[in-house]
């Protein structure tokens, strides 16, 4: 059967742009199912799903928003209601992909309708913001989107837009023309977070579970990964969480720089996914750029990761309130959990001789979990560095006993 890719766009301000690439879709072998969130005036293209029907699904008139003229009112209105008609679409199976194009606007509209949209499903973004600084923001959540960056505006049909149209359309169609979904390992899925001061561990975590029979998905703790890991365990698409980094959710506790990530460490409790959670790198707080480093923090212990990349030391109570909350997200997960101390450091310049060794503030951690943990969270101790071998084989092994014991209560 002929596929389906979903055009989001502003078909009234953006018209000729929109039709040459629902054009080039045509041309490349699959229909289109057109979402248009064109606010000012009627377009000529006719849509599939109407922009009185996305901005009544966003929670308000189309001429409502025309009359009040409110622009912000009007894009989180027209955003929310294509988010929810893409969605829609995709829980009735008459999409197969999904394509927007935009600068500021349009990169905002459509980064909505990207983050309800699962891992897996074909997104591909063509905006004017792809590689600025400043606006990264407007990515966040938006998952394995192909980003591109159309070099010119979206504004008219000249030779390079064109060429980026022709580009992106290709790769949307490619995307659902030519994956096999026979090529997926169908293997138990596991989800670990590492950065690199945890790798050591993560890596021989890593081995042992494989051997193991189980596939194994590392997720680079840097804001996005830890989000992603947290989607799939809602998705139902993780069998086991292995979560030893935490510095998303200790940064965004003692005001580093990531960002924000509510549900962190929580998915895969209120999913009754078993796991195993070690508090690797939460003596770690991100400063970007470092040369703006807050005033609190700058007679803290330093590390300079590289360049661009500024981390300093947590303290007693930076360890307190994170330990509090760590047990808090915990003490909520209706499967099994246990909670793995390192007693001799918690990433690797957490040890003798290296700048982050303070072992008062660790035990500050360990002590908050040990008292707020509730008794039906498991809490194991080891005398060991978080990298030393013999306590990454100690942690897969509870993984593995865990999902052991999991099987058996649902037999």
């Amino acid at each position: 059967m002929m596929k389906t890719v979903a055009v989001v766009g502003s078909f009234d301000t953006k018209e000729i742009e929109n039709r040459y690439l629902v054009e080039r879709i045509k041309e490349y072998g699959c229909k289109v199912y057109l979402v248009d969130t064109g606010v000012l005036a009627d377009s000529a293209i006719i849509a599939d799903v109407t922009a009185r029907e996305v901005a009544h699904a966003g929670g308000a008139g189309l001429s409502e928003l025309r009359e009040e003229k409110d622009r912000e009112k009007s894009l989180a209105v027209m955003a929310r209601g294509a988010a929810v008609m893409v969605r829609k679409a995709f829980d009735q199976n008459i999409i197969d992909a999904v394509i927007a194009m935009g600068g500021g606007q349009g990169t905002y509209t459509a980064a909505h309708v990207m983050r309800v949209l699962p891992v897996g499903f074909p997104k591909v973004l063509v905006s004017t913001i792809a590689t600025s600084m400043y606006d990264q923001q407007q990515f966040e959540g938006i998952n394995d989107t192909m980003v591109i960056n159309p070099l010119v505006d979206v504004s008219g049909n000249n030779s390079i837009l064109c060429m980026i149209m022709e580009r992106a359309a290709a790769a949307i169609v490619g995307m659902v023309q030519h994956f096999k979904e026979s090529n997926l390992d169908v293997r138990p899925k596991i989800g670990i977070t590492m950065w690199g001061v945890t790798t050591q561990c993560v890596t021989e975590v890593q081995r042992i579970l494989e051997e193991n029979g189980y596939e194994v998905l590392v997720f680079h703790a840097t804001g996005l990964g830890g989000r992603v890991m947290e989607d799939l365990a809602r998705e139902g698409k993780l069998q086991g969480v292995v979560d030893i980094t935490l510095a998303e959710l200790g940064n965004q506790i003692t005001g580093g720089s990531f960002a924000k990530c509510d549900y962190r460490c929580e998915m895969a409790g209120r999913m009754g996914i078993p796991q195993v959670i070690v508090p690797g790198g939460l003596d770690m707080i991100k400063c970007v750029p470092p040369e703006n480093i807050p005033e609190k923090f700058k007679n803290r212990e330093k590390y300079m990761h590289n360049s661009n990349l500024l981390f300093v030391r947590s303290d007693i109570r930076d360890n307190i309130r994170m330990g509090k909350e760590l047990a808090r997200k915990l003490n909520t997960a209706v499967g099994i959990t246990t909670v793995v101390l390192p007693l001799r450091g918690i990433s690797a310049i957490d040890k003798e001789n290296e700048v982050f060794f303070n072992l008062d503030s660790d035990q500050a951690l360990f002590d908050t979990l040990r008292k707020e943990l509730k008794p039906e969270v498991s809490l194991v101790e080891y005398d060991m560095h978080i990298n030393d071998s013999a306590f990454a084989q100690k942690v897969a092994h509870l993984m593995l006993m865990a999902l052991n014991n999991n099987k058996q209560r649902r037999k």
